[in-house]
């Protein structure tokens, strides 16, 4: 799975770059709900492409190589994110948005963030803490998953959301070892 989620990133991240007219070295990427590992391939080196982390755990950020900077914060106490509009190409929500007590307000606000023509990848599998995941999360299926991600997304009230789609991106050979895993990609226009 962390294989399958690596690659999907490295290709949506050229898929981003050839879109606006960047190489993949020269984006600018947002990892909200960061840790330790962000999930971005060995071309991803500390500041190329620029990633910024914004995470719930200073130490973990601190070890995730691929950050060039970060900021601790919780986003479901705060879910503002104080950069610039248009401050990035692509958002990164891997493996998180199970968690966001008010995931639609994060996505409006990250998609605030967004350069036309960015990305919004909000990765899930069906593995979760459930004392930590969001009551309306537990008890769904993969499908209901799909459709409350692209849910959040619609009705955020984000503005200029050119397409949303959804992935499944663990071939099904390896379904069987593992976790199925997901993504859920918003483009703005």
């Amino acid at each position: 799975a962390v294989n399958a989620l690596t690659n999907f990133h490295e290709k949506e991240l050229q898929n981003v770059a050839t879109r606006i007219g960047k190489s993949p070295t020269e984006l600018r990427v947002l990892d909200m709900c960061s840790s330790w590992v962000s999930h971005l391939g060995g071309w991803a080196k500390k500041g190329s492409p620029y990633v910024f982390g914004l995470g719930m755990n200073e130490e973990e950020l601190k070890a995730n190589i691929v950050l060039a900077d970060h900021k601790v914060q919780n986003l479901n106490k705060q879910t503002v994110l104080g950069f610039e509009e248009g401050a990035f190409d692509c958002v990164l929500c891997q493996l998180s948005i199970d968690y966001l007590v008010n995931p639609t307000a994060v996505i409006k606000e990250a998609f605030r963030t967004l350069s036309p023509g960015g990305e919004l990848i909000i990765t899930f599998s069906n593995r979760v803490f459930f004392t930590k995941a969001v009551a309306l999360w537990t008890g769904k299926s993969d499908l209901e998953h799909l459709e409350t991600v692209g849910n959040y997304i619609h009705f955020s009230g984000a503005p200029l959301v050119k397409k949303i789609e959804a992935f499944d991106i663990l071939p099904s050979a390896a379904r069987s070892r593992g976790d199925p895993l997901y993504a859920v990609i918003a483009v703005k226009s």
